[in-house]
């Protein structure tokens, strides 16, 4: 279940409605697959990559930024982040990065590791 937040509108974002209290312009963002997930993709001790991306946008986008940020050909490497448990997880589907994003939510984490693995 999305919980939803209101927060003050910038001018470029059009008005859904008005707060009565403080009478500023407010919309409702949601909280579930709006908010970016910080990934630090690791290949090596030294080729680490820090971006961001929306859950929503998919596992395909995950791999294509990952690929583009550490000069891989897309298909040339396996990602995988550490559960909970300390097991190496695979990201295969838009169902897997979904499952993650939600796990580090759940667990306060600032930021989801996904380690590298070449083929």
């Amino acid at each position: 279940m999305s919980r939803k937040r209101p927060i003050d509108i910038k001018e470029e974002l059009g008005v859904e409605r008005v707060c009565r209290s403080c009478k500023k312009n407010i919309v409702e963002i949601d909280d579930d697959d709006d908010d970016f997930l910080t990934i630090k993709a690791e290949h090596d001790i030294h080729d680490i990559a820090k971006f961001q991306i929306r859950p929503s946008a998919g596992i395909d986008k995950l791999v294509e930024e990952v690929a583009k940020r550490l000069n891989f050909r897309i298909g040339s490497f396996k990602l995988k982040y550490e559960d909970q448990d300390c097991d190496e997880v695979l990201l295969a589907c838009d169902d897997d990065l979904h499952l993650c994003a939600k796990t580090f939510a759940n667990m306060g984490k600032s930021f989801l590791r996904v380690f590298v693995d070449r083929k």
